[in-house]
């Protein structure tokens, strides 16, 4: 279960982190 919930949530960090990433380009330039 542990594992479970610890991939989903590595799952949603990347999520976010990539959009984040993506915004940040975009808001910089």
């Amino acid at each position: 279960m542990v594992f479970c919930l610890c991939f989903l949530f590595e799952k949603l960090n990347k999520e976010l982190f990539g959009l984040l990433d993506r915004k940040k380009p975009t808001n910089v330039t």
